[in-house]
């Protein structure tokens, strides 16, 4: 969302396989999307991994 916007990217890309995937609601949402193949490969960012970016800066207000 952000390179479409921008150009820029926020945060670093990471596999589904670098994630813990243990917890039962994980699980279960996994299923739901992938059945039972699991492409532990795909690239993916998380809301963590964007947050830790340099690109951001937080804006106070008030």
């Amino acid at each position: 969302m952000y390179k479409q916007a921008t150009g820029r990217e926020i945060g670093q890309l990471q596999t589904l396989r670098e994630f813990d995937l243990s917890h039962p609601a994980v699980q279960q949402k996994m299923s739901e999307r992938y059945g039972k193949r699991l492409p532990l490969t795909e690239k993916v960012i998380s809301p963590v991994r964007m947050l830790e970016s340099e690109e951001l800066v937080t804006v106070v207000t008030q």
